[in-house]
């Protein structure tokens, strides 16, 4: 099985998020990553295509949060921090 990947999970301003190959095809909403707070209020969504995908955090306040990665047949939820 093909694994989602967020690196780094603690930064300033930039993470990266990796989807397998094959995903934006198979699930007819693309892979979706969503930011949330750590009381779990949606806070911003991205749009996501198999690969590599850089994500800017520069406007959200320092803290730590969970990011939310669903592709057609998988979905990861790692926390994240971002500090300043």
């Amino acid at each position: 099985m093909d694994q989602i990947e967020i690196n780094p999970l603690t930064t300033k301003n930039m993470i990266n998020i990796s989807v397998p190959n094959g995903t934006d095809g198979n699930y007819k909403n693309g892979a979706q990553a969503f930011l949330l707070s750590n009381t779990g209020e949606h806070l911003q969504k991205f749009l996501l295509t198999a690969g590599s995908n850089d994500i800017r955090l520069k406007k959200h306040k320092p803290g730590m949060y969970l990011l939310r990665v669903e592709t057609g047949n998988e979905v990861a939820v790692k926390q994240i921090f971002i500090q300043k």
